[in-house]
């Protein structure tokens, strides 16, 4: 469910490195908003077609009830969070062509210690698996707009 995202950061890659090294920051930033919203649109009709084949996806993991309980949640709520998740793929891979991979895997780094760790702590022990993948949707929100606005910032 990730290949276009994952696709989109690898072109983003000589995309900024070649316009970067051009001057054209613009065209940086123009292609920035433009692949923000082809990530947001895919990762919405993901979330509707897991929606829908949750149910149907689970089984062919496992036959245990319990393990497609989860699954489905998981299918059902993670989701949510894909656009916000490929927004920080991308702008990772902008920040690696400006070259800033230190800042890059820093503010990656810090969106998975500082902000998922301690919000999946709290909310696990309120709502269980609920708050460990609510947490996760939590963490690449944040991480995702603050990854945005930093490379926004850095060029």
């Amino acid at each position: 469910t990730l290949a276009f995202i994952n696709a989109m950061s690898s072109i983003m890659v000589p995309f900024t490195g070649q316009n970067f090294g051009a001057g054209k920051i613009d065209r940086i930033r123009e292609g920035m908003k433009i692949s923000r919203k082809m990530i947001f649109i895919y990762g919405f009709v993901i979330l509707i077609i897991l929606n829908l084949k949750a149910r149907f996806i689970a089984p062919i993991f496992n036959d245990s009830i319990e393990v497609q309980r989860v699954t489905i949640l998981y299918l059902s709520i993670i989701p949510i969070s894909y656009g916000f998740q490929g927004m920080l793929l991308n702008n990772v891979a902008i920040l690696n062509a400006i070259n800033k991979p230190i800042q890059a895997a820093g503010l990656s780094t810090l969106q998975m210690t500082a902000v998922y760790l301690p919000i999946a702590l709290i909310l696990s022990s309120n709502f269980g698996i609920y708050g460990v993948f609510g947490a996760l949707v939590v963490a690449y929100v944040i991480g995702g707009l603050v990854m945005y606005w930093y490379t926004w910032k850095s060029l």
